[in-house]
């Protein structure tokens, strides 16, 4: 996996993201260090966010209703598919 804390232009975003749902973003590791402030910068931008988390209590907490919770694990595939969706 690539390091969550990138920077990305919106064009290419939406470009990439608009295949699924236009202005969505999954965030994998969102409650943690670095992806909690992805995650608040992406939603001041306007996305829709949808945080991947082993831990939906942790991330119910930090974002409330803001974002749609998903729970999984980077090493269970089925679960990737599943946010990925």
């Amino acid at each position: 996996m690539r390091d969550l804390y990138v920077s990305v232009r919106e064009s290419h975003v939406k470009e990439e993201v608009g295949k699924v749902h236009a202005n969505s973003i999954l965030v994998v590791g969102g409650t943690g260090r670095l992806g909690e402030p992805v995650v608040r910068r992406l939603r001041a931008d306007g996305y829709v966010v949808r945080v991947f988390t082993r831990s939906p209590e942790k991330a119910r907490a930090k974002f409330g209703a803001e974002c749609e919770i998903v729970v999984g694990d980077v090493e269970d595939q089925l679960s990737l598919d599943v946010a990925l969706k």
